[in-house]
């Protein structure tokens, strides 16, 4: 559980659900530190929520991670909680014409690399400095598991976040780190990315307070939504949950 006055690191926390949650946390009296890539936005940020910190960062650039970790860690070294939001989905299809390498290795160093070298800078750092627990949120979508005919990447790398988290979470689970390891797993969200899709979404407000109760449960696994029915119908009839997320 965050107490009030922990630091609590948000990525992805000028739009969506990461603004919802910035707005909850601050709300509860936590110390913000709001990371985005659009200065103006940021700062707007600070203006309207006294006490948010924020931090600028380009989280395709692995050495800019690096170094907003530093940062973090150095000014905020009792940082409580980490949540790992930021993302970004590219739509179309590998056999378009159009297709972008560069594009394509921006989607996997935002989605992937980026939260799991938080996720070193959080760890080192407590192995270091003995500090108390800290929990690190991944978010995730129900894509990792049944990922849909467009934006293979997104669900590629949202499947991989995945796996890393387990794998992260059994290695940790045998360290001294005083680190847990928490992941979310989201419906359609009304934000930014899903701006286009003409489906029934869930609010980023009511997801960002799924997000926090999960948190404060202290759950390794946050199913939010709809997709709290991926586990059962998983089990039921996998070709089922495949069809109705092929298409999503």
């Amino acid at each position: 559980m965050t107490q009030q006055n922990d630091p609590v690191l948000i990525t992805g926390a000028t739009s969506g659900i990461g603004l919802e949650l910035l707005r909850l946390y601050h709300a509860l009296g936590n110390q913000v530190i709001a990371h985005g890539r659009s200065e103006t936005k940021l700062s707007k940020l600070c203006d309207q929520y006294s006490g948010v910190r924020s931090i600028k960062a380009d989280l395709g650039d692995a050495d800019a991670v690096d170094a907003m970790m530093a940062q973090v860690m150095a000014d905020f070294p009792d940082l409580s909680l980490v949540i790992n939001n930021a993302a970004i989905q590219n739509d179309g299809r590998m056999t378009d014409a159009e297709f972008s390498a560069s594009n394509a290795k921006k989607e996997i160093a935002i989605n992937f690399l980026a939260p799991v070298l938080i996720c070193r800078a959080v760890i080192m750092h407590q192995i270091a400095k003995r500090r108390s627990r800290v929990r690190i949120v991944n978010v995730s979508s129900g894509l990792a598991f049944f990922p849909k005919t467009s934006s293979a990447l997104y669900c590629a790398s949202k499947a991989a976040l995945h796996s890393f988290s387990q794998s992260l979470r059994y290695q940790l689970a045998s360290a001294d780190a005083a680190v847990a390891i928490s992941e979310v797993f989201l419906p359609v969200v009304d934000t930014p990315m899903t701006s286009a899709r003409n489906v029934r979404k869930m609010s980023a407000k009511l997801a960002a307070l799924s997000i926090h109760d999960g948190i404060e449960a202290g759950q390794d696994e946050i199913y939010v939504g709809k997709a709290r029915w991926i586990p059962l119908i998983s089990r039921i009839s996998p070709a089922l949950m495949k069809s109705i997320l092929r298409n999503g």
